[in-house]
């Protein structure tokens, strides 16, 4: 059986594996070279200087954010950073831009002028879709002018690669879907479409993964790492499933009080409505009992009773109907 596959036919390490992503591109650095040269769509001999810097960033104190990028580098002298994002965050995109700050302001030294600073390229690879409105994988943010869209500010530059958007076989022609379409790989059918390409880069990049499939070491790496993200989302979606949980129950809940609520405005109504036809009847059997009054005592005509007690005259002549009887 090819090492590089399991049982299954799936691969037993995958590029998008941060593990395996920065163990490649670290350690070929004509490949990251050609990486990057796609990602920016220019010439791989375009890049005269490619340096990998130390991933983490440094900090003014203690007390400031810590910031670590998968692949932090030079290219031609320009700040530049590859980021690999498997789970989705609701503050991905605050943290990319937290990153590309950072990344772009570290170089300019105290004293120094701000004409010194350097465009500045974050490249993040997600696993997830960002963009719900259109089905391009690659998306280019720019600091644009509202008004009439042209570039605002061309050093600031950042890259989204929505992996769950590719679709399709390979494109020669398109060397950033075919490195996007192998960092995506997921197993055989997938390394056999991009070795079909016979490209010399794709090969050298499916020959690395092939001799890390071989390696235990590199191999638990990779796989506490899978755990740990696995872990990650576990508990994410516990305490989503728990804030949701606890959400419809205080939906239930609300509901049940509006009902109840309903209820009582409702009983308190029928209360009200009662309450008003016991007192207009009372009313009514006062007035009755204060015209047979007037009409044993006094020899009135009806009109005047009606006029004093302030009641209808067909009322007095209804009592005095029903006492003549």
């Amino acid at each position: 059986m090819d090492s590089l596959y399991n049982s299954n036919n799936e691969l037993i390490i995958k590029p998008k594996n941060d593990v395996i992503f920065k163990k490649l591109f670290i350690e070929n650095e004509d490949l990251l070279q050609d990486l990057v040269a796609s990602i920016m769509g220019v010439p791989y001999d375009s890049i005269k200087e490619l340096t990998i810097l130390n991933n983490e960033m440094p900090v003014e104190n203690k007390s400031a954010k810590r910031c670590s990028l998968d692949l932090r580098l030079s290219v031609n002298g320009d700040p530049f950073s590859i980021e690999i994002h498997l789970t989705d965050d609701n503050y991905f995109i605050d943290r990319s831009v937290f990153y590309w700050v950072k990344l772009f302001i570290t170089p300019l030294k105290s004293g120094q002028d701000y004409t010194l600073l350097r465009k500045t390229v974050s490249v993040n690879i997600v696993d997830y879709t960002m963009f719900e409105n259109y089905d391009d994988p690659h998306t280019v943010i720019r600091m644009k002018n509202s008004n009439d869209n042209s570039v605002f500010y061309d050093k600031f530059q950042m890259h989204f690669f929505e992996l769950t958007k590719l679709k399709g076989g390979i494109n020669k022609s398109d060397r950033c879907d075919m490195w996007m379409k192998f960092i995506n790989a997921r197993n055989k059918e997938d390394i056999d479409m991009i070795t079909a390409s016979n490209d010399s880069a794709m090969n050298k990049a499916v020959f690395k993964i092939r001799e890390m499939s071989d390696d235990e070491r590199v191999i638990e790496e990779a796989f506490q790492r899978e755990m740990y993200l696995h872990d990650i989302a576990s508990i994410k979606k516990r305490a989503a499933d728990e804030a949701r949980a606890e959400a419809e129950a205080a939906v239930l809940k609300a509901e049940e009080e509006v009902r109840k609520a309903k209820a009582d405005a409702e009983k308190a109504k029928v209360d009200a409505e009662n309450a008003k036809v016991d007192a207009e009847k009372k009313a009514h059997e006062k007035d009755i009992t204060n015209i047979k009054r007037m009409l044993n005592r006094n020899k009135l005509s009806h009109e005047e009773i009606a006029e004093d007690l302030n009641v209808p005259l067909e009322l007095v002549k209804e009592t005095a109907l029903n006492k003549d009887q």
